[in-house]
């Protein structure tokens, strides 16, 4: 599961990555959605802060979206 969802917030975030309040408004919608309580319940409370830290690294460095494939083949 965390593979799963790890590939769709690092590719979430690389896209979001291109322009500074694209980034900010996805760091802030990501943020928000760990916190609602039935989306943080059973598994997925588990995966959570990695799957936050995973999207914060992703958006942090400025990628074309042409890096998608190439930061999910480095994993």
């Amino acid at each position: 599961m965390l593979t799963a969802l790890g590939a769709i917030i690092v590719s979430l975030g690389t896209l979001a990555s291109g322009s500074a309040w694209l980034a900010v408004s996805g760091a802030i919608a990501v943020g928000f959605l760990s916190e609602v309580p039935p989306l943080t319940s059973g598994r997925i409370a588990a995966i959570r802060r990695a799957l936050l830290l995973a999207f914060m690294l992703a958006v942090a460095v400025p990628a074309p979206a042409s890096y998608v494939f190439v930061y999910l083949r480095a994993g």
